[in-house]
């Protein structure tokens, strides 16, 4: 069977993420906090946007479908806890790898337990 991974990225995407992450060859759902704030016309600290971040990673986490989301050095290890496995931690679209990359990179080995 072919895997496919989803991004979901509007508010759209939420409300259907329990179709999307049960479709066959649905292999990893990936959450833009970002667009899906904007997409729901609130601002991304907002608690609607993070109850509807939470919902998802809690429904892949139940259906043991990865979940990626886009992280900052603010908030790796809370996304981390919160189940995510596939944190994103510092591409900036066009603009490249961000400089900040190589400290996500370790705060979030850290956090998992692999050190060296």
């Amino acid at each position: 069977m072919r895997t496919t991974p989803i991004v979901c990225l509007p508010a759209k995407g939420v409300e259907n993420a329990e179709a999307i992450i049960t479709t066959p060859g649905v292999s990893a759902v990936f959450v833009g906090p970002a667009d899906l704030s904007m997409s729901m016309g609130l601002p991304g600290n907002h608690p609607e946007v993070q109850a509807a971040i939470a919902s998802v990673v809690e429904l892949c986490n139940r259906r043991n479908v990865p979940c990626g989301i886009t992280t900052n050095a603010n908030d790796i290890t809370a996304r981390l806890d919160q189940g995510s496995l596939m944190p994103t931690v510092g591409y900036w679209g066009d603009a490249g790898i961000s400089g900040s990359t190589e400290a996500n990179l370790c705060t979030a080995r850290e956090h998992a337990g692999r050190t060296g």
